[in-house]
């Protein structure tokens, strides 16, 4: 997807878009990988529930701001959004969330044994299968070019900073969700989406601070 060369936020949300769609393919080629595995290492396994545990958080936020702030803001500027259809969606997505939650949970204590990535994979088929329809209407309703030309962009500027504010205060734990959104996504967007980000996190915490704290999910990310 590229990327506007003035603020908007319809592709500001569309961007987080494309960090979940990469990391649920990559989430179910790696279950299916472990799965095969009678017994996994223990660090790989340490890594991916790692990289599950930021997954289950940023698309969770995510779905949350935009039930608490983007569909309020846009529902009447754009009277023609399904919001019922898309408010179902995300009870669904959230509703399957919470099973693998569960699953992860349960996994990382031991009470679920080997045969529990199977289980996983099914899990986050299911909620892929979700989402890639959720995706096709909010992206089809929140057209980028209609949205860059609704909104000036000072306030393309504001909801940005205001939705990026809430989606950080409700998501967690940062030393995992910040490294998870930038390096899901290729090195030219993930250098707008880092502007975006407080200077502090991208220059100081997640190079150095968290460092240790995300390289188990490096296997899982890009470059």
């Amino acid at each position: 997807m590229s990327q506007p060369s003035k603020p908007n936020v319809a592709a500001s949300l569309f961007t987080i878009h494309q960090v979940i769609t990469r990391a649920l393919d990559v989430s179910i080629r790696e279950a299916k990988t472990l799965a095969r595995e009678h017994r996994p290492h223990a660090s790989q396994q340490y890594g991916f529930l790692n990289y599950l545990t930021a997954l289950i958080s940023v698309l969770g936020v995510h779905h949350l701001t935009e039930n608490e702030l983007a569909f309020p803001y846009f529902a009447d500027k754009l009277p023609e959004l399904p919001m019922a259809v898309l408010t179902r969606q995300h009870r669904e997505i959230f509703s399957v969330l919470g099973e693998l939650r569960v699953l992860v949970a349960e996994i990382s204590s031991g009470a679920l044994g080997e045969l529990g990535w199977p289980i996983v994979g099914s899990t986050l088929v299911a909620t892929r299968n979700l989402w890639r329809p959720h995706i096709e209407i909010e992206e089809r309703h929140f057209d980028v070019e209609k949205i860059g030309e609704m909104l000036p962009a000072p306030e393309h500027l504001r909801l940005i900073a205001e939705f990026g504010e809430h989606s950080q205060r409700h998501s967690g734990p940062p030393f995992l969700t910040a490294p998870f959104i930038l390096y899901n996504l290729p090195p030219e967007i993930r250098a707008i989406m880092a502007k975006g980000m407080p200077a502090e996190v991208v220059e100081h915490l997640i190079p150095v601070v968290w460092k240790e704290r995300w390289a188990s999910m490096r296997p899982y990310l890009l470059e």
